[in-house]
C-alpha cells in the first residue's frame, strides 16, 4: 500500500536523477535510481530526494576525493548511507554499464 502513495515520488525522483545538469550526474544518479528507487522505503525516498538537492561539484567532490559535501548534517544516517551506496556503485563502474 505504501509502493502506490510513494509512485509518484518515486517518478519526481527518477526525473530529477536524469536531468541533473552535468551528463555526468546524470549517468551516475540515473543508473543509481534505476538499480534502486523500486526498492527504497519512505526513510530511503526522503534520503534520496536530500541526496538530489546537492550540487552536483559537491557530490563530484564527494564520489572522486571523497569530501562530504558541506551540506550533509552529520546526525542525518539515511542519507549517508545512501552516499555510500552510491560511491559503491560510482567506483565500481555500475553508471557507466549503462551509457
Amino acid at each position: 500500500m505504501v509502493k502506490c502513495t510513494m509512485e509518484p515520488l518515486r517518478k519526481r525522483l527518477r526525473y530529477r536523477a536524469a536531468r541533473r545538469g552535468t551528463k555526468e550526474m546524470d549517468l551516475i544518479l540515473n543508473n543509481f535510481a534505476n538499480k534502486n528507487l523500486a526498492n527504497m522505503n519512505p526513510t530511503q525516498l526522503r534520503a534520496f530526494d536530500d541526496l538530489l538537492a546537492i550540487a552536483d561539484p559537491d557530490l563530484e567532490n564527494y564520489l572522486k576525493k571523497n569530501l562530504l559535501p558541506p551540506s550533509i548534517k552529520t546526525e542525518n544516517h539515511a542519507l549517508k548511507t545512501m552516499l555510500q551506496s552510491l560511491k559503491k556503485d560510482y567506483l565500481s563502474g555500475d553508471f557507466a554499464k549503462n551509457v
